[in-house]
């Protein structure tokens, strides 16, 4: 029996190397395999990111797993988790695309509103001026400094609002926004009335509160009510 131990760690050792080897070699599997898992997932719901980046995506998949690593239970959001972490320094790092950041940072909130939840909130009243409003949860925006949105490669840098949000056959659409409709819009999605959204939106864009705004503004969520992203006002027992 002695003799048979013996041999086993001998083919052990022959295999794997000595036993003070073998824990570091099973880690070393251990990793490639999650860096494996962590690529493919990158380059499954990051694909224009994981393109920009062509061969330095080994390079950033590495700092991140260094630096701050997943932290989420869930594959998807491990995307999420990287461009968070690593977004800011890619915007200043001059070896880099320039509208790498944005474009990162758009996928990412493409990716928010696809897995959003189908809810459709309570909103059977009319807007009104002096009540918040109510939109679909499959919905987000953000401001970038390239028309990443376009398609073009490279994209136009210029300053870009964008609203994105899921239409009835749960497509992704992104609309493009004036600055003041976009301050209008964050403020209306984060619980302020109507009234009030639009006057610290235009003072925020630096714009009068005229006829001209409060026109565009009408039209806008005259927009978004048809395309199926604003749901009106809260009924009044939710208010």
């Amino acid at each position: 029996m002695a003799d048979l131990r013996e041999a086993q760690a001998r083919l052990r050792e022959a295999i794997l190397g000595p036993p003070g080897e073998l824990e570091g070699q099973r880690l070393g599997v251990y990793r490639r395999l999650v860096r494996a898992t962590l690529r493919g997932v990158v380059r499954d719901v990051l694909p224009r990111t994981a393109a920009a980046l062509g061969e330095r995506l080994e390079v950033e998949l590495d700092r991140f797993c260094r630096e701050r690593g997943p932290k989420t239970h869930y594959l998807r959001d491990v995307a999420l988790e990287l461009v968070e972490h690593l977004a800011p320094s890619w915007r200043v790092d001059a070896s880099l695309p320039p509208h790498l950041a944005d474009l990162a940072r758009l996928e990412a909130l493409e990716l928010r509103v696809a897995v959003a939840g189908d809810e459709r909130p309570d909103a059977r009243a009319e807007l009104r001026l002096d009540a918040p409003a109510v939109f679909q949860e499959a919905l987000g925006q953000a401001s970038f400094e390239h028309a990443v949105h376009e398609g073009a490669d490279p994209p136009d840098a210029r300053p870009v609002w964008l609203l994105v949000y899921r239409d009835d056959a749960h497509a992704l659409r992104a609309l493009e926004l004036t600055r003041a409709a976009a301050e209008i819009l964050e403020r209306l999605r984060a619980g302020t009335t109507l009234g009030a959204a639009i006057e610290q939106g235009a003072r925020a864009a630096g714009v009068p509160v005229d006829d001209a705004l409060l026109a565009g503004a009408a039209r806008l969520l005259a927009d978004l009510a048809d395309r199926g992203a604003l749901l009106g006002a809260p009924a009044p027992d939710c208010q």
